[in-house]
């Protein structure tokens, strides 16, 4: 088994004792793999809003048969065809915001490893609808607004990679 975990990410008192009694009464072997929620906490502040909060994620899988996929940021697990798949209750916590200024460092390192992955022509015209329709995504129609300062930060930040990402992509 591998429980994959991000450098931001711990493992909840909850998610700690659901593994230790999953492991204890064999129930861990019902699947190939698991879903974990992650809970993201943004400038201190747990997120409600849809995308953060609670999202599951396939973390913890047996070895056998699976591998990661090819992206550059974001990367991801492919599983064996017709592998099990469960989902577990107790959740990850991700810290992915601590300080807006970090989190701009790793904006700015994102965009550098996403630009030039998509075409140009559809970066010169995502361009220009790519900050609003970004903006209104997270902040509007994912909640981030109930999220108060933590979400319109959070927000305004996805637009600005999304911006920088195919500025870099034209470049």
């Amino acid at each position: 088994w591998a429980l994959w975990i991000d450098a931001d990410e711990r493992l909840t008192d909850a998610l700690r004792e659901e593994l230790r009694r999953r492991l204890a009464d064999g129930s861990l072997e019902a699947c190939d793999a698991w879903r974990i929620p992650v809970d993201t906490h943004v400038l201190g502040r747990r997120m409600t809003c849809r995308e953060l909060s609670g999202r599951p994620h396939l973390r913890l899988f047996r070895t056998r048969g699976a591998t990661f996929a090819d992206a550059a940021v974001h990367e991801g697990v492919t599983l064996p065809p017709g592998a099990r798949i469960g989902d577990l209750a107790g959740p990850l916590d991700h810290h992915t915001m601590t300080s807006w200024r970090e989190y701009l460092r790793k904006v700015d390192r994102y965009t550098r490893l996403e630009a030039g992955r998509g075409s140009r022509a559809r970066a010169a015209w995502h361009l220009w609808v790519a900050a609003p329709a970004t903006f209104w995504r997270q902040y509007v129609r994912r909640g981030c607004v109930r999220d108060g300062w933590a979400g319109l930060v959070w927000a305004g930040t996805s637009a600005l990679g999304a911006v920088l990402r195919d500025a870099r992509t034209l470049a």
